[in-house]
């Protein structure tokens, strides 16, 4: 059975040949449309010079963003992966995870970026709607779309801020005012002789719109800082808070992106006297996850449920075993939460299967690579930050 890449593939290849061919005139403007809304960024970009019309057509914000919906819901999940050695940039690649019937069936590699030409930096910072935010060298950060290859560049400022000790970020979308936000939280640590003091948190959000960066008041003290750069879902970024005092994550800071307000969420209780360590990460593009890894050979996955209302609750997913003893990072979770993929040893995927308590490995590199390896899933888009 093919996949659902393959039809799209096919679907292209079909719309490609009927243009050659000159069939498509005949084609009532609603079928032309639906059959575009189904096709990869790729073949768009190349049937964009078609005809003025389907140039506009394919360029026009509604198109743009009709298309991402479909490609969120049909599309196939795109990884990118951004590699260094020993502090240097070295590889950049897009890899497709194909699924057939909830069942990750293989990763394959797309494309392997030029290091200075299509690439411009190696640290990833957040995923929205098709864009990676990336931080650069020289205080700039880039907002990248890997499908299209197109880049925008911002200042990245605050730095002047005295004793600077910790920076993270969250990037996403912003509905309501049709606008991409970066939020960037600075932050020092209390004085050394006043070990439960307050940290010095500053929040500064830059509008895509405004084209500018402002200080958010009212967030200024805090007993805990953000751990991790954050993860965005429906209008919110959520970013980890750790605690100086007790040296792990124990709740959930969530800004929301509309409002720029600010609200912490409790983190679930079970595992306190076991110093777990939490990670953040999207289930199907509508569910928030909090990975816990209590030891380096367990981890549990808990979903957040109703969010903001007032039944909020954990529920946990699936709780597993592995024999591995290293750090491990969920990637990546199947519909029907029957598959986990996950970052392994900092270079390696591990394919774990819930059904049938299964793994197998995925190697990326050769062995002994000296790689240090981030990841990040997208959904391919024609969205542009600029």
């Amino acid at each position: 059975m093919a996949s659902a890449e393959q039809k799209m593939d096919e679907l292209a290849n079909k719309v490609e040949t009927s243009v050659h061919l000159q069939e498509f005139p005949d084609l009532p403007q609603e079928i032309i449309l639906d059959i575009l809304l189904r096709l990869p960024v790729k073949s768009l970009l190349r049937f964009r010079c078609v005809s003025k019309c389907w140039l506009s057509l394919i360029s026009s914000p509604q198109f743009i963003k009709t298309h991402l919906e479909f490609s969120k819901k049909f599309g196939p999940k795109r990884l990118a992966l951004m590699a260094t050695r020993f502090g240097q940039p070295e590889i950049c690649s897009s890899y497709s995870i194909v699924c057939e019937n909830s069942c990750i069936v293989r990763v394959v590699e797309l494309d392997r970026f030029q290091k200075t030409a299509d690439i411009p930096s190696l640290c990833i910072l957040g995923s929205c709607n098709g864009l990676l935010c990336l931080l650069t060298s020289s205080y700039k950060l880039s907002f990248w779309n890997p499908s299209t290859r197109q880049t925008s560049i911002i200042d990245d400022p605050g730095y002047e801020i005295k004793d600077v000790g910790y920076v993270t970020y969250g990037f996403g979308y912003d509905e309501f005012h049709d606008d991409y936000k970066l939020v960037k939280i600075l932050g020092s640590s209390p004085p050394i002789d006043d070990p439960d003091g307050m940290f010095e948190n500053t929040v500064m959000v830059y509008s895509r719109n405004a084209k500018s960066w402002r200080v958010i008041p009212g967030f200024y003290y805090s007993e805990n800082f953000p751990h991790g750069n954050g993860v965005f879902l429906n209008g919110v970024v959520y970013l980890g808070g750790s605690s100086l005092r007790w040296g792990f994550c124990s709740e959930i800071y969530a800004f929301d992106l509309a409002t720029e307000t600010l609200r912490t969420i409790t983190l679930p209780d079970s595992y306190e006297d076991q110093r777990p360590f939490w990670r953040l990460g999207v289930l199907g593009g509508n569910i928030l996850v909090a990975s816990c890894q209590c030891s380096p050979e367990t981890l549990h996955i808990w979903a957040l449920k109703n969010y903001g209302m007032a039944e909020e609750c954990w529920g946990k997913l699936v709780s597993f075993s592995l024999d591995y003893d290293i750090s491990i990072s969920p990637v990546f979770v199947t519909q029907n939460v029957d598959e986990v993929l996950l970052q392994y040893d900092l270079d390696k995927l591990l394919l774990y299967r819930l059904r049938d308590d299964s793994s197998a490995l995925i190697k990326m590199f050769p062995p002994n690579n000296h790689l240090l390896v981030q990841m990040a899933t997208y959904n391919e888009s024609l969205v542009s930050y600029s």
